[in-house]
């Protein structure tokens, strides 16, 4: 968008000594300057290992100095996007939700808990 302010100079005596036009540029707010929005996640629960993709808007194109925490843990990012992020979900962990903290350290917060799910026991038995 551009914007354009006149401008005059005037001398003490009253008279107009010079008339211009003063421009600039205001920049839209794009991706990485907006605030970050968690949508939802999938799947809604799930074991320690579990991938879970984080949905949303205005993460950042890169991970940056970006964060997720999953109550209250941080949690590294396989992969991260402007709209998704794909987590794993480490052990020793409870339900909860994700907060997700953009390159600028704006945060988000989902606005449902995943629920964690106990790991499936190896099997103990005896041949």
């Amino acid at each position: 968008m551009w914007v354009g302010i006149w401008s005059s100079i005037v001398d003490r005596f009253g008279s107009v000594s010079r008339v211009g036009l003063l421009s600039f540029f205001a920049l839209a707010a794009s991706s990485a300057c907006a605030s970050p929005t968690i949508i939802g996640f999938s799947p809604a629960s799930g074991a320690a290992g579990t991938q879970v993709t984080i949905h949303g808007t205005s993460f950042g194109a890169t991970q940056g100095s970006g964060s997720i925490q999953f109550n209250g843990t941080a949690v590294p990012a396989v992969s991260w996007n402007d709209t998704s992020i794909v987590v794993t979900l480490p052990s020793g962990v409870s339900s909860g939700p994700f907060v997700v903290v953009n390159d600028l350290h704006v945060s988000s917060t989902s606005s449902t808990s995943f629920t964690v799910m106990p790991s499936p026991k190896a099997d103990q038995s005896t041949p």
